[in-house]
């Protein structure tokens, strides 16, 4: 299984700007939180130095949209993206965690 690290890694090779969260939550371990994002592999090395225990978190393009599903099986999931769930059983949250 891939680190948090590895992940970033991953992700800002795509172009996709990161930054690290609190261990254990969904607080930015940065000053400025996602406006502190980036796709450069010294600085995404730097923060994991720091702390490799860290969270990570993405700056989501204005082009993309982000779920954040926090079902507990597989077949949940399926369910949900085959759109056979009750949709009252997952609520819609707009804005940030």
């Amino acid at each position: 299984m891939a680190n948090q690290l590895d992940t970033a890694l991953t992700l800002i090779s795509a172009g996709l700007p990161v930054f690290p969260c609190r261990p254990g939550t969904k607080y930015p371990a940065t000053q400025h939180g996602f406006k502190d994002a980036s796709v450069d592999p010294e600085q995404v090395r730097a923060w994991w130095e720091v702390n490799p225990n860290y969270n990570l978190a993405m700056a989501v393009p204005g082009n993309m949209v982000v779920v954040d599903f926090e079902g507990n099986t597989k077949k949940e999931l399926e369910e949900f993206i085959c759109g056979t769930a009750n949709h009252m059983a997952y609520p819609l949250r707009i804005g940030s965690a």
